[in-house]
């Protein structure tokens, strides 16, 4: 029986650090996203700011 507690407690922890794990990766992944969005705004008001269409 304790055993058998033990091996759930175990199973349950596993797979709360998948979890975790997983979004963890997502989160980097947003990050990355809003980043290279950060850039696109940011080169289109260079653009806009040197006079030119980028558009």
């Amino acid at each position: 029986m304790l055993l058998h507690c033990y091996c759930n407690l175990t199973t349950m922890f596993n797979r709360r650090a998948a979890a975790i794990d997983e979004l963890s990766t997502a989160i980097n992944e947003l990050a990355t996203s809003v980043n290279e969005l950060h850039g696109q705004i940011h080169n289109r008001n260079v653009y806009s700011i040197q006079g030119r269409n980028y558009f």
